[in-house]
């Protein structure tokens, strides 16, 4: 009976411990999540950071935009599938000690938490890409608490209703515009390569030329790169992609940073917030504990096992 009432316990503490936090990090690719009971659900996601740009006189420089950290509760079913993407930091532009080959930093992805039918639960946006002319830099915008993606400076405009932002304004030299949920970033040729969305696989765009970062996983749009030296920074994923930021001439002149992605919160008790700098992307699912009936009925079934036993 000693013995049966200690498995008992071993038993329920496990069935206890069970209930916890799953915590994704970012791989670069989309997993999948498959809810083990019924129940209200903890879900936190965080954007990645945008990429900072340096001139070729300095190491380092304006840092890109910061990725939003959003929070929200949600009912699941057992054996309910969740898609996951977890964003990646935006590229690095610019390399010191080389003359004309930097660029714009590349916009930081998106982390989207989806449900099956494309059905989104919860996307915090990521961070614009740092903005780079020849001698200045200029810092990226951070993700947006709205659907809407941001501006980019002296740029394009921000998607709008899950589709990607446009590329940097500019004739040559812009970042790529940020991927949203349903379509891609804009970009190409000089500008960046715009970011993709989640439905085409979330893949950051590539940078323009030498020392342009590459958009983060997550539809990241790609940062800008001209013969001239600089570039505008990339666009962040999210829900709807940020634009890319134009290449500028005059570090007086407008903000030349990509805009932030937008965010979504489709939960009850939502918040909103920014990561702290350098903080990468996450998402945290926190299933809840198992519920008091059950746990009950299984300590009976236990204790009228242990009546039998005695009995013979």
């Amino acid at each position: 009976m000693r013995i049966l009432l200690l498995s008992s316990a071993s038993l329920l503490a496990l069935s206890i411990a069970t209930a916890s936090a799953t915590t994704f990090t970012y791989t670069g690719a989309l997993v999948d999540y498959t809810a083990p009971v019924a129940g209200e659900y903890d879900i936190l996601s965080i954007g990645g950071q945008g990429g900072e740009a340096a001139s070729f006189t300095s190491p380092t420089g304006p840092l890109g935009g910061e990725g939003a950290q959003v929070t929200g509760q949600f009912a699941l079913t057992k054996g309910e599938i969740l898609e996951i993407v977890v964003g990646g930091a935006g590229g690095y532009g610019g390399s010191s000690g080389v003359p004309l080959e930097n660029g714009g930093g590349g916009g930081g992805g998106g982390s989207f938490v989806v449900a099956m039918g494309n059905t989104p639960l919860l996307i915090a946006g990521g961070g614009g890409g740092a903005g780079l002319d020849s001698v200045d830099g200029h810092g990226g915008y951070s993700a947006r608490s709205t659907k809407a993606g941001g501006d980019g400076g002296y740029g394009g405009a921000g998607g709008s209703n899950g589709s990607g932002g446009f590329a940097g304004g500019t004739p040559t030299g812009a970042g790529g515009g940020g991927g949203g949920l349903l379509t891609n970033g804009g970009g190409g040729g000089f500008d960046g390569q715009g970011g993709f969305g989640f439905l085409f696989g979330s893949a950051g765009g590539t940078g323009a030329g030498p020392g342009s970062g590459k958009g983060g996983f997550g539809g990241g749009g790609g940062g800008g790169y001209t013969e001239f030296g600089g570039g505008g920074g990339g666009g962040g994923g999210g829900y709807s992609g940020g634009g890319g930021g134009g290449y500028i001439t005059n570090p007086n002149d407008a903000n030349g940073g990509g805009g932030g992605g937008g965010s979504f919160n489709g939960g009850a008790n939502p918040t909103f917030g920014y990561a702290p700098p350098g903080t990468p992307g996450i998402v945290t699912i926190t299933a809840p504990a198992p519920e008091p009936a059950g746990l009950a009925l299984f300590g009976v079934g236990l204790a009228g096992l242990g009546f039998l036993r005695r009995r013979r």
